[in-house]
């Protein structure tokens, strides 16, 4: 099972904790399939989600807003039939998503400055189209992107804050939010250890979770049936690939052994041929010196 388990999670906050939606990509070695919880997201997507199960796809890339923009993007479990849907949006960003959307690889981030919607669209290795975003992110993309580099994804929250992880690590910005010196010190204090920063989610009302490899951190706010779903996510996870290792290992012991097996058995043919091959010798010296 390769990737970790904070990997697989992508979690959106809303206005608030308790506005969320959680998409899990589980694997268990053997099967992989994906799940999605929900609670007080905009309408439009609450549609489109129930749509795509319909006609069983999986979600690839989606995010919304506060103020009901939504986008998400599905394709079929084979990997193909790529389509996008969204809503709520004003129309210069509804017409730059319309433009990207026959790319396989779309994502778009959701968020907002000065009073006005913000929009970035990803694709590829670093191709970025952005509406209204930070100065320092603007820069950020485009030294990446002429450096060649690789944009993981970029994530946009309210005031202009933003979350972008690439070739360099992870950057955000988060100034303009109240109450959050303890977000900040996290991050720093994760920087500083090495601890692998996968995702992170911020909402309206300041509250936020960060994702890493194998564990997740979130503030006071956060609705606690979200956090249940995420460390039991973490657990069941880690389990399947525990798991899974023990069976790869069991398998690994029983190919040695088969393989030693087979050598002892090849090196006791081999003594058998030369005792025989040694008696006929013998016999046959006996045979020369009687005739």
């Amino acid at each position: 099972i390769a990737g970790s388990p904070g990997r697989r999670i992508r979690v959106i906050l809303g206005a608030n904790g308790n506005s969320w939606l959680l998409v899990l990509n589980h694997d268990n070695g053997d099967r992989k399939w994906q799940t999605q919880h929900s609670k007080s997201i905009p309408r439009g997507l609450g549609k489109q989600i129930k749509n795509r199960l319909a006609k069983d796809r999986i979600i690839k890339s989606v995010d919304f807003g506060w103020n009901d923009e939504w986008f998400i993007r599905g394709i079929k479990k084979d990997g193909t039939g790529s389509h996008c849907w969204w809503g709520g949006m004003q129309t210069a960003h509804s017409d730059a998503v319309r433009e990207k959307m026959s790319e396989n690889d779309c994502k778009v981030s959701i968020g907002d400055r000065n009073g006005s919607p913000s929009l970035c669209l990803h694709s590829g290795r670093n191709v970025c189209q952005y509406f209204n975003v930070a100065e320092w992110l603007k820069e950020r993309i485009e030294r990446t992107k002429n450096n060649g580099g690789w944009i993981q994804h970029v994530r946009l929250f309210r005031r202009g804050q933003y979350f972008i992880k690439d070739d360099d690590g992870v950057v955000g910005e988060f100034r303009n939010y109240d109450n959050v010196e303890d977000f900040d010190d996290f991050i720093k204090s994760s920087k500083e250890s090495a601890v692998v920063l996968q995702d992170v989610a911020m909402a309206g009302d300041s509250s936020w979770i960060v994702i890493r490899d194998d564990s997740y951190v979130a503030s006071k706010g956060v609705d606690e049936a979200l956090t249940k779903q995420i460390a039991d996510f973490y657990h069941q996870q880690q389990q399947r690939k525990r798991i899974r290792d023990l069976e790869i290992e069991d398998y690994q012991m029983g190919e040695l052994e088969d393989h030693t097996e087979a050598l002892e058995r090849g090196g006791r043919e081999k003594e058998e041929r030369s005792r025989k091959a040694a008696e006929e010798s013998r016999a046959t010296s006996l045979d020369l010196k009687t005739g």
